[in-house]
């Protein structure tokens, strides 16, 4: 029995391997996917060289400590495009141990399959991120709590490690040990224990950073934004597929007979999926809970009788295209996903130059100060940057404005010396090539064109570094 449930559980780590390796292994200039992988990256880098900063010298904001940085400046720069597959199948086969507490082999490889074939998991297999190492570090916990051995006490330093993650993912913690509390009857005194444990230490830890660095800002997203992010459907990257909403959806439904039993997964599916509206990140483990509702749907579907025997199999064959279609539409996003190669030659034009300060869009700064490690206006991450609305008006206004005299007055204030315009600004921020900025740039006294590299645009404010 335990030989077959093995070779059920090959199935999902195979097919995760298969996509995510893949994908790894075809970025054969960088291996690194997302804005987000060169961020922490550049932050290990920093730590590495200097040890914990306060504040990040590229950006001039305050230094926010997450434990990724901490990992990534003790491992080789060689794993970082391997570390989150790592996580990935670590979390796998976790998710795979607690799910056979509860579902037979077969369907435990089922749910670890849906897990991997949703684009959420997909995604966050491929980018450096601290919700991947945390999924990782709460399944250890958890697994580690529930055994009836000394190994028990093992989970307790990593419940403090836990503590460390920024704010948003304190908040899914609570809402982890809530389901928690529903689902392990017998190990209540012990989670008890490691709630306080976790709570105390977070507290402590982020009263002290506090009065360091200050209270972070996070920008809310507007319900339209959160919709096109959550369902692949509509572009979203670290998303679900529309069939995976209404599939859970029945699933939720179905469960309602046996309130009691499925208590735990609504708590943490509700705690979770509203989280994950003002930290869109945590839909990860949100996932977590949804695809065991889809699994509930589709239990449900092959037990039904039907009276139309073709029309299950229509319903069945619907659902299965649509997952691949999901699917098919993830990947390729994920084929032009940053950095693209004119990117990483844009960065090496820049290297050439004189260091100054980068404006471009937010995901382009982020990368190009990864990689030329020349400050920038603004990164994907300003929570912690002094006069955050004030320099985003500024920024607004110096794409828009036709005033060569006020534009001029922006760029001296921000210490503007490089201007960087992809493709996907000129489709975002203006109508046509005689809007804003794109006007003014024609200027010869005060634009110099560096390079032209395919269709991204490397200008030089001349005021600034002349």
């Amino acid at each position: 029995m335990k030989r077959d449930a093995l070779l059920f559980l090959l199935i999902p780590l195979l097919v995760c391997l298969l996509l995510s390796g893949t994908f790894i292994m075809l970025r054969y200039d960088t291996r690194l996917y997302s804005a987000e992988s060169y961020h922490h990256v550049r932050m290990a880098h920093l730590i590495r060289a200097h040890g914990i900063p306060t504040y990040d010298p590229l950006t001039g904001q305050a230094y926010s400590f997450t434990p990724l940085h901490v990992l990534l400046a003790i491992l080789p720069d060689k794993l970082y495009a391997f570390l989150p597959l790592a996580l990935a199948l670590i979390s796998l086969l976790l998710l795979w141990g607690f799910s056979r507490n509860y579902l037979s082999a077969h369907h435990a490889a089922l749910y670890c399959l849906l897990l991997v074939m949703s684009p959420v998991f997909l995604y966050f297999s491929l980018i450096l991120s601290s919700t991947s190492l945390f999924l990782t570090c709460v399944l250890i916990a958890f697994f580690l709590l529930r055994q009836r051995t000394p190994l028990a006490l093992l989970s307790f330093p990593l419940f403090i490690l836990l503590a460390f993650f920024p704010i948003p993912y304190l908040f899914a913690m609570l809402a982890l040990f809530v389901s928690a509390h529903l689902l392990f009857k017998r190990h209540r005194k012990r989670l008890g224990w490691a709630a306080a444990l976790f709570i105390c230490t977070a507290l402590v830890f982020q009263f002290i950073q506090m009065l360091y660095v200050g209270i972070p800002k996070y920008d809310l997203p507007t319900p339209r934004l959160f919709l096109e992010n959550s369902i692949t459907e509509f572009g979203g990257l670290s998303s679900l597929g529309f069939f995976y909403y209404i599939l859970a959806g029945i699933g939720i439904f179905v469960s309602l007979r046996m309130k009691k039993k499925y208590a735990w997964m609504y708590a943490g599916a509700f705690l979770l999926f509203a989280l994950s509206y003002f930290y869109h990140s945590l839909l990860l483990l949100a996932a977590l809970y949804l695809c065991y509702f889809v699994l509930i749907a589709l239990g449900y579907l092959f037990r039904r009788a039907w009276q139309v025997s073709s029309l299950r199999t229509l319903t069945l064959f619907t659902i299965f295209c649509g997952s691949i279609f999901a699917l098919t539409l993830f990947i390729n996003q994920l084929t032009v996903l940053p950095p693209s190669p004119e990117l990483l030659q844009t960065s090496s034009v820049l290297q050439h130059q004189q260091e100054g300060i980068i404006l471009s869009d937010l995901e382009t700064s982020t990368i190009l100060a990864s990689l030329t490690e020349y400050p920038i206006v603004i990164d994907l991450y300003p929570s912690y940057l002094m006069d955050k609305a004030g320099r985003r008006e500024r920024i607004a206004s110096i794409y828009r404005n036709f005033s060569l005299t006020a534009t001029k007055d922006h760029l001296t204030a921000l210490n503007v010396s490089y201007i960087v315009i992809t493709p996907e600004m000129k489709e975002e921020l203006w109508e046509d090539p005689d809007d804003g900025l794109l006007f003014l740039l024609r200027n010869t006294e005060t634009f110099h064109r560096i390079a032209n590299v395919s269709r991204i645009e490397v200008w030089e404010y001349l005021p600034v570094t002349g």
